[in-house]
């Protein structure tokens, strides 16, 4: 029998939702931060998301998995690590998205891979091709030695907006559908 509330599309938006939702604060914190020496912008990475959210829906029919083991911060000391634990079982640092390790503020080689996109000919796209002067953009330290650019925050804040609408949407009329179908109208 259907069961329209165990279905994987409102998780998806809930999760797509709450995904967008911690993304517009950290993007909303690197404009607050724009003239803050040193800062260095945060972000989450889209690619990831998408990626943990299709293996979430692929795997749910093999039921519950255990929660990874993530290491909580020491703050005895006042010391506050360079990673911020997120909810999607992530750490952010440096600009980009990995899982976390308390003891290093770096990247481990793997972790680095697991980010870049393995792309064959036929799967290059328009974006593709420019993802190096893009990505090399992304890079440039201003005078103040902080790497956050107006005009690319609020672009990314722009493009996290119209998923977030998606979402609101796509979730507004699964539930119409719900409604519709518990009150036996369509």
């Amino acid at each position: 029998m259907f069961n329209p509330v165990a279905s994987t599309t409102i998780g998806a938006l809930e999760q797509t939702l709450a995904f967008t939702e911690r993304r517009h604060e950290l993007l909303a914190g690197n404009i607050a931060n724009l003239s803050t020496p040193d800062y260095r912008s945060r972000d989450l990475d889209q690619g990831q998301f998408q990626t943990a959210l299709a293996e979430s829906i692929r795997d749910r029919g093999k039921g519950p998995s255990p929660a990874p083991e993530i290491a909580q911060p020491d703050l005895s000391q006042g010391h506050i690590p360079s990673w911020v634990h997120d909810p999607f079982g992530t750490a952010i640092r440096g600009g980009t998205v990995g899982m976390p390790n308390p003891s290093s503020d770096q990247m481990s080689p793997e972790q680095l891979s697991a980010l870049t996109p393995s792309h064959t000919a036929e799967s290059i796209t328009r974006d593709d091709q420019f993802s190096g002067p893009r990505a090399a953009m992304e890079q440039v330290v201003f005078h103040d030695n902080s790497d956050v650019s107006l005009e690319q925050q609020v672009t990314e804040i722009a493009k996290n907006q119209h998923l977030h609408d998606l979402a609101v949407t796509t979730l507004r009329s699964q539930f119409e559908l719900l409604r519709a179908a518990i009150t036996e109208r369509a």
